[in-house]
């Protein structure tokens, strides 16, 4: 069975096109230590490290939500740092994962987290941006998407294949735009999906020729314009 964890204020959309596709949705209720706008967002409150591992905000150490995650991950942790509403304390587990690197904001990225994924033989790409995970679609194990500029320069430096992004193409609600990572999910080894569609023509097909570049398939969730909802976590 596929699995996906998403903010239980997207059970319908697009929840429910990943439910016809086969995936059971693990529903994240709100975190009340974060902004109420982003409080349902995955990226902000969960980071899968690897197969049997994730790491949980402190708001649901005890709750059924995380009695549910322990139906299908054996080692469940939690940062050393205090969550917040605010930047940088709300980007804790805020952490990009593209293969073995991943790509964190050192001042706002949880310093347990960094030790772990250190310790698995990640190697850490620093850079300015602390919403790294929102700001990232990882594509293959060596490229990604991003429309952050400290991201785009860090990870090419870093040898890895880029697609840059220069405008935003994704609504987020209460903000002036949404980012790219939030606005995707990996939902296989052959298929990215998108919230919606990516209006912008030239920005689409630079997209779906990147996906196809590394045999990826573009799968659009909705009809409505590309809009953000933290991805999902995929497993």
């Amino acid at each position: 069975m596929k699995h996906a964890i998403i903010g239980e204020r997207y059970s319908q959309y697009p929840g429910k096109a990943l439910a016809e596709l086969g995936f059971e949705l693990i529903l994240l209720p709100d975190n009340a230590l974060l902004d109420k706008r982003t409080a349902s967002h995955p990226d902000m409150s969960v980071l899968k490290i690897s197969f049997d591992t994730v790491y949980l905000s402190e708001y649901y150490r005890a709750t059924d939500f995380e009695k549910k995650l322990k139906e299908y991950f054996t080692d469940i942790r939690y940062p050393e740092g205090k969550q917040g509403s605010a930047y940088p304390s709300d980007s804790l587990l805020n952490v990009s994962i593209v293969g073995k690197h991943f790509i964190y904001n050192p001042v706002s990225a949880d310093k347990k987290l960094v030790n772990d994924l250190s310790a698995l033989s990640y190697t850490g790409i620093p850079v300015r941006q602390g919403y790294t995970n929102c700001s990232v679609r990882a594509v293959s194990d060596n490229a990604l998407i991003t429309s952050d500029p400290s991201i785009y320069k860090a990870c090419l430096s870093e040898g890895l294949d880029v697609l840059y992004i220069d405008k935003p193409i994704a609504s987020l609600e209460g903000f002036d735009y949404g980012f790219i990572g939030g606005s995707s999910i990996r939902l296989s080894d052959t298929d990215i999906a998108f919230t919606g569609q990516i209006t912008d023509k030239e920005i689409r097909d630079k997209t779906d020729d990147f996906l196809k570049k590394y045999c990826k398939n573009a799968v659009y969730l909705t009809e409505k314009v590309l809009f953000d909802i933290g991805s999902a976590i995929v497993f």
